[in-house]
């Protein structure tokens, strides 16, 4: 079912699990953390611990050559990194910094849950695909996204692919994400509450041999919208 739907439309909406629709609802431990000031932020960097792939808190600006926005990667073991770090009274202190490590750490495992189901649905045509997801599990990553208020383009993320396996679209706080159809035209994801859109990354157009394309997608900016947020999850298998 999911395949078929990746390969003609190279996008598939679906409906998620109510105890996740709960979870994420309207992503507010990820936005008191984004009000945090930026020297606090920071402390969350994990530069020491490339555990995963670039575990933590990242600010990037257009002075980069990059989208404004701010990210946050969580991996299963973020409450360990700040730890190592010297921080587990910070966040024990400070109520956004708690509720966000609790949250960004239910909100991974759920996702990867739901990710490992959708799967295993995919292995009855591709045997040994809910296997490799296992393997990968601690490369699986949740991204909370947020571009921040830079109104100067109509464009806050340009046209690229994911080099994952595939992505799973979980929050957005308005409209914006576009995926490029066969016909070279972009058109609006089918986002609603209570969905979640799941399209093709780089490694399933290897792991195919082409049969499954990546997914190129961009994110406009909404009418008289400054700040947008978002989370996916990057759903990746082992390294081989």
């Amino acid at each position: 079912m999911y395949l078929d739907k990746l390969r003609k439309n190279l996008f598939v909406d679906i409906n998620y699990p109510k105890h996740i629709t709960d979870l994420i609802g309207s992503a507010e431990p990820w936005r008191e953390f984004c009000k945090l000031p930026l020297e606090t932020k920071k402390k969350f960097e994990f530069m020491n611990h490339q555990e995963g792939a670039d575990p933590g808190y990242r600010f990037r600006s257009k002075a980069e050559g990059r989208e404004d926005k701010e990210y946050f990667h969580a991996y299963p073991n973020i409450l360990e990194l700040a730890k190592k770090d010297g921080n587990t009274a910070l966040v024990e202190e400070t109520p956004a910094l708690k509720n966000f490590f609790e949250y960004a750490t239910a909100v991974q495992r759920a996702a990867y849950n739901f990710a490992l189901d959708i799967g295993k649905e995919m292995g009855k045509e591709l045997p040994g695909l809910a296997n490799l997801i296992e393997k990968g599990e601690l490369r699986s990553v949740l991204r909370l996204l947020h571009y921040t208020n830079d109104t100067s383009t109509d464009v806050i993320a340009e046209q690229h692919f994911d080099r994952s396996l595939y992505t799973l679209h979980l929050y957005e706080s308005g409209p914006g994400l576009q995926f490029l159809n066969w016909d070279m035209q972009w058109m609006d994801a089918p986002i609603d509450i209570g969905k979640t859109v799941i399209f093709n990354g780089y490694r399933m157009e290897q792991l195919t041999g082409g049969d499954l394309q990546k997914t190129w997608h961009r994110v406009i900016r909404e009418d008289g919208v400054k700040d947008r947020l978002s989370m996916v999850l990057f759903v990746w298998t082992s390294a081989v």
